[in-house]
C-alpha cells in the first residue's frame, strides 16, 4: 500500500457511498497534488464533525471526478461505513494493518485477513497432513499474503493456497506448495493476473 504525505481534503458527499473529494484543507494537499495515481488503492481516514463519527479503511482513487471508493476496516458505526453529513474531512494515513504484521504459526487451515497476513505453516503436525490458506474473496490491489515452511515439511504434507474465486498468476485454480523450505509472497494485482507470487 503506497503512502502519501500531507493529503487532507473536505468533501460535500452525504451518505455511505463513494466520496467526491473536495478542496484541500488549508495547509494540506489534494490527492492529485499529493501524488496519488489514478486507480491507486490508498488507506484513508474520515472524520465527520457534525455526527462526530469516524471511519478508516482502504479505497480506490479515481482522478476523473476526484472520487474515492470506501472499504471500511474500522469505524464508530460498528465497522460499517459512516453516513456522511456533507461536512466531513478525508485524510490519507497509515492504518494499523499497513504496518508489518507479525508471523503467525498455524497447524491447521486458516483464512487470510484483509490486506496483510503472514503465516509460518507447520504441516508436520497438521490434521490430515496438509494445511489450506483461504485467500480473501474481494481483495484490493496491493494486498499481500506471505507463507513459509516452518519445519521443512511441505514435500511430505503440502500447503494448499485456495484462490477463493480469484486468479493466481492468471489462472483460476488453487496453488499447491510441495517444496521443502519454500517461502512465498502473494500480492494481489488485478482481476486478470489476480495474485502474483514472488519470493
Amino acid at each position: 500500500m503506497a503512502l502519501h504525505d500531507l493529503v487532507k481534503v473536505s468533501t460535500a458527499t452525504t451518505g455511505t457511498g463513494t466520496i467526491t473529494l473536495g478542496a484541500a484543507v488549508s495547509g494540506f494537499l489534494t490527492f492529485a497534488l499529493g501524488g496519488v495515481a489514478n486507480g491507486e488503492t490508498v488507506s484513508y481516514g474520515i472524520f465527520d464533525p457534525v455526527s462526530l463519527a469516524s471511519e478508516a479503511g482502504h479505497g480506490v482513487y479515481t482522478a476523473s471526478g476526484a472520487t474515492l471508493t470506501r472499504v471500511p476496516i474500522a469505524s464508530t458505526n460498528g465497522g460499517a461505513a459512516i453516513a456522511l453529513s456533507g461536512s466531513a474531512i478525508v485524510v490519507l494515513t497509515a492504518l494499523a494493518e499497513d504496518i508489518e504484521p507479525a508471523w503467525v504459526t498455524i497447524t491447521a487451515g486458516t483464512t487470510a485477513a484483509a490486506n496483510r497476513s503472514r503465516f509460518m505453516c507447520n504441516t508436520s503436525t497438521a490434521t490430515g497432513g496438509a494445511i489450506t490458506i483461504l485467500l480473501p474473496a474481494s481483495p484490493l490491489a496491493g494486498w499481500r499474503v506471505e507463507f513459509a515452511d516452518y519445519l521443512r515439511t511441505f514435500a511430505i504434507n503440502n500447503l494448499t493456497v485456495n484462490c477463493n474465486g480469484n486468479n493466481i498468476e492468471g489462472l483460476a485454480q488453487n496453488m499447491t506448495v510441495s517444496v521443502n523450505g519454500r517461502y512465498g509472497k502473494l500480492t494481489y494485482i488485478d482481476s486478470v493476473v489476480g495474485w502474483k507470487l514472488t519470493s
